[in-house]
């Protein structure tokens, strides 16, 4: 309990600001990863692991529909990916020469 009083967390789960010089987040057998999300509860960014092992990014609008993606392909290549307002494909580049 002392540890909660000297950390500030608040009765709904909030913390607060975290100032921090480094976090690792371990996979647990489903990824680690960080969520963030809008004041809707709407999810707008995911960073971590995915399904293949691999690390990417991805970040959604306002109504969750996937915007962006940056990481690796199930080659292994580096791969970017920008979609439109509605989620449809709008561009996607291998980094694989």
């Amino acid at each position: 309990a002392l540890f909660f009083v000297l950390t500030g967390f608040k009765e709904n789960g909030n913390l607060g600001d975290i100032v921090v010089n480094s976090i690792t987040i371990q996979d647990d057998g489903h990824g680690g990863f960080i969520t963030a999300y809008n004041q809707d509860q709407k999810r707008t960014l995911y960073l971590g692991t995915g399904k293949d092992e691999n690390g990417y990014v991805q970040t959604y609008n306002k109504y969750e529909q996937p915007t962006a993606y940056i990481g690796s392909n199930r080659d292994m290549d580096g791969v970017i990916v920008l979609n439109d307002r509605y989620g449809a494909l709008g561009f996607s580049q291998s980094g694989k020469k």
